[in-house]
């Protein structure tokens, strides 16, 4: 392991900030019935037989016609309540 090293890649990223006309759990769950989960066991069998990435462009189509999906949800409810304020947060 001596010869590993670390090296910064910097890059530049978009954040959306998006101005809501609800409460953030209601818009949270307005955003969740829009964007469908990532079809987990899909893509692990399309790997698993290391599928034509077209079959993986399919399958996104499919299951994803807007575009977008969830890859992850983390809860930082728990954690964000430590600032002392109550407004509840989820990352997307």
């Amino acid at each position: 392991m001596s010869n590993l090293s670390v090296h910064k890649t910097p890059y530049r990223a978009n954040r959306w900030t998006v101005d809501i006309d609800t409460t953030p759990r209601e818009f949270r769950a307005r955003c969740e019935q829009a964007v469908p989960p990532l079809p987990v066991e899909q893509v692990n069998a399309l790997v698993r037989r290391q599928a034509p990435w077209q079959e993986m462009v399919d399958l996104m189509e499919t299951a994803a016609p807007s575009g977008f999906v969830i890859y992850l949800k983390t809860e930082v409810d728990r954690l964000m309540s430590l600032v002392g304020t109550t407004p509840r947060a989820r990352r997307i």
